[in-house]
C-alpha cells in the first residue's frame, strides 16, 4: 500500500526491492504497524508474519505483545492443492 500510494517510506522499499534485497524488519514491522492503525481497537490477523524471532522482537517493540499467536503447520502437498 506503501509503495502503491507513493509514499517516502514506500519509494525506500521499492527502490530495495528493485535491487533485489530484502526490506529490513524494522521497516516491516513499522508498515504492518502503519496498516494496523488503520483498523484501531480491532483484532487483526497477520498472516505470514512475524517470520522471524527478529520481526516478532521488533512487533512486541513497536505493538506491544500479541494477544493471541498461531503457528500452523501444513505439508507443502497440502498446500498446493
Amino acid at each position: 500500500d506503501e509503495v502503491a500510494r507513493d509514499t517516502p517510506l514506500g519509494r525506500e522499499c521499492a527502490e530495495i526491492m528493485a535491487r533485489g534485497d530484502l526490506v529490513s524488519s524494522a521497516t516491516i514491522t513499522t508498515l504492518v504497524r502503519r496498516r494496523m492503525r488503520e483498523f484501531p481497537s480491532r483484532r487483526v490477523l497477520l498472516d505470514g508474519f512475524p517470520r522471524s524471532l527478529e520481526n516478532a522482537q521488533d512487533l512486541i517493540e513497536l505493538c506491544g505483545k500479541p494477544e493471541l499467536a498461531l503457528h500452523l503447520e501444513c505439508d507443502d502437498t497440502i498446500l498446493m492443492e
